[in-house]
């Protein structure tokens, strides 16, 4: 999970997450200040052959945490994986995919999704990463989001 702040526009017409009011439940205590009321949050999901999870995951995190976006990498996966997340993609505007053609690796899978954040997503404020075989738990993305907006850098859900 790393934070980053920047103050540029957000590509997407949609409604700013607030640490108050967001579908993550009351993140801050009523002393939430203005710098805590713009939070978007994108999870980076690398995937090869993760089909059998990709639903199941899909909507866990959102049964979390509603108003994240998800960005699926898939690197070429045979199994149809990056064609559910397309179909998905067309109906849910929080789901992305960044198809790569091969396998390229998990850390360069993380870096794709992170620099896809970065570039195509510029006023997000925090970048978690989560592996697609359901090993971290979705239910703990808004604690995750409570400690980054408690002052942490750095949070680590293991």
């Amino acid at each position: 999970l790393c934070t980053i702040q920047r103050d540029t526009t957000w590509p997407h017409e949609r409604p700013a997450v607030t640490a108050s009011e967001s579908a993550f439940g009351p993140l801050m205590s009523d002393q939430t200040t203005d710098s805590d009321r713009d939070v978007r949050v994108v999870i980076v999901v690398p995937t090869y052959n993760e089909l059998q999870n990709v639903g199941a995951l899909t909507e866990q995190i959102f049964a979390a945490a509603p108003n994240v976006e998800i960005l699926f990498v898939d690197d070429g996966s045979p199994d149809g994986t990056a064609a559910w997340v397309q179909q998905h993609a067309e109906t849910n505007p929080r789901v992305h995919l960044l198809a790569r053609t091969s396998k390229d690796g998990l850390g360069r899978a993380y870096i794709a999704g992170f620099r896809w954040a970065l570039q195509a997503s510029p006023r997000v404020t925090h970048i978690f990463q989560m592996d697609a075989d359901l090993s971290h738990p979705p239910e703990r993305v808004p604690a995750l989001l409570r400690a980054c907006l408690s002052g942490a850098d750095l949070a680590i859900g293991s």
